[in-house]
């Protein structure tokens, strides 16, 4: 392991903040390829990767200053830390005031992305920029044209994959905490992204910390949502909801049963009633290298061992199901497969935008039917065997073509990358690694916030 420093801004990517802007154009390539810094998050290109340092500004998409305050654009008093300036650099004047311009939709948005979780919204609210207009002259026009600031919008912070380490997770929140304001912080909306056992050394000290969030941050919001990892632990445990038609689990072999010999999978007490990624993640896989990864696998091909051993019994042993407390059984049962988010900030060249967002743990299907991946989401369709919006690799990488053009941000971790493209987050820099930092990135800035060791680094191999 050994330091590098960015050749942009004279940053380096092993500060526990720093923007996508300023290491897109060392790091961030567009090629998916190992590069000559060592990281190459796949995609995105470092044009489109734009972000903040915490405590240096915002920085454009193109990686240049902007005239801004803490929290993003300088938009006047209520909506940013320190100076207030307006988008042209002048000091905020009461003489000046805040406009919300109201854009027309391009397209028809679907019913599922609009409103409350009950219902939908109007189209001419899914977005709005918030503009700076020069004083209207007091001649007589209508009074309503005069426009009200509001109140800002909470901060969203999106943690990416945890995988059982607790000191990396402990670091991270430390470290959020220090990036941002009191006030925002305290009322931030947390999405957790999925992917908080197995490879790391304590799965279990990592849901205890992930439990007690609600009490230590009330005012916070907290979205833990359902990874691939967490979806097989709940399986062998029994925490994982039932199929919605009654189906018993063992219906979810069929399709896959050509790898049970090679995966080895469990076949140890209670394995009848057990779905197929519980009995894969409960087994023992007989290559012993993993050539993906470089490594060897820890027990099955989920590397589980370490989850069995934070909760005390041995890898593959029934006696799991007891070990684990039913306050972590309920955490795994209550997990989450997608979240949807209305009036999200994000900072752009060209100004704030207000967009839908949308969390899932790998992403959504380009080609595949926008409204059936939701239909499976929402109800956790567990009567599939592998949920690729959860487990997909390539095929869930870009914005799916239902969603192309529209104002939504679709963040995700699994992917052991970070990919920034657009409106396309991939937040998951760790990948189960010991020696990658866990991310997060806070909205509206894009400022990417990593954990650290003792000596305040986070190295990476």
């Amino acid at each position: 392991m050994h330091r590098r420093r960015s050749r942009i801004s004279g940053l380096s990517p092993a500060s526990p903040h720093y923007s996508a802007a300023a290491v897109g154009a060392e790091n961030i390539s567009g090629s998916g390829r190992e590069t000559e810094s060592g990281l190459d998050p796949g995609g995105g290109g470092g044009g489109k990767c734009g972000g903040a340092v915490a405590g240096r500004g915002v920085v454009s998409e193109r990686g240049e200053p902007m005239k801004s305050s803490r929290t993003g654009l300088g938009l006047g008093p209520g909506l940013g830390g320190g100076k207030a300036l307006d988008r042209d650099g002048r000091p905020w004047s009461s003489d000046r005031r805040i406009e919300r311009r109201i854009l027309p939709p391009r397209n028809v948005w679907p019913t599922e992305y609009g409103g409350t979780k009950h219902g939908a919204q109007d189209n001419s609210l899914l977005c709005a920029e918030l503009s700076l207009r020069p004083p209207v002259s007091n001649r007589g026009e209508n009074a309503a044209e005069m426009s009200v600031p509001s109140a800002p919008p909470r901060t969203v912070i999106c943690v990416g994959d945890v995988h059982g380490y607790i000191a990396k997770l402990q670091s991270l929140w430390s470290n959020l905490q220090a990036a941002l304001p009191a006030d925002a912080f305290a009322t931030a909306l947390v999405i957790f992204l999925g992917d908080y056992n197995d490879r790391g050394p304590d799965t279990r000290g990592v849901i205890d910390f992930l439990l007690a969030l609600p009490e230590r941050h009330p005012a916070q919001r907290h979205v833990f949502l359902c990874g691939n990892h967490d979806l097989a632990f709940a399986a062998f445990v029994g925490a994982l909801p039932p199929p919605p038609d009654g189906s018993p689990f063992s219906a979810t072999w069929d399709e896959y049963i050509h790898n049970e010999e090679h995966e080895g999978w469990y076949r140890g007490p209670g394995y009848e009633g057990m779905h197929l990624q519980g009995r894969r993640w409960g087994g023992v896989i007989k290559e012993r290298w993993n050539p993906k990864k470089g490594l060897p696998y820890k027990g099955s091909i989920y590397d589980a061992q370490p989850t069995f051993e934070s909760y005390g019994v041995a890898h593959g042993s029934p006696d799991l199901a007891k070990a684990v407390p039913e306050e972590h059984k309920r955490f795994l049962h209550d997990l989450v497969w997608i979240h949807e988010e209305e009036n999200v900030p994000i900072d752009r060249d060209e100004g704030q935008i207000i967009c839908n967002l949308i969390a899932v743990h790998a992403g959504l299907e380009r080609t595949m039917d926008l409204n059936e991946q939701l239909r499976v989401l929402k109800i956790r369709d567990t009567r599939v065997p592998k949920i690729q919006m959860l487990s997909g690799r390539q095929d869930v990488w870009n914005t799916p073509k239902d969603l192309t053009g529209k104002q939504t941000i679709v963040v995700s971790g699994h992917h052991g990358k970070l990919h920034i493209d657009g409106l396309r987050f991939i937040i998951d820099e760790g990948g189960g690694y010991a020696d990658k930092p866990i991310a997060a990135i806070i909205f509206p800035s894009k400022t990417l916030i990593r954990s650290t060791d003792a000596e305040g680094i986070a190295s990476q191999s």
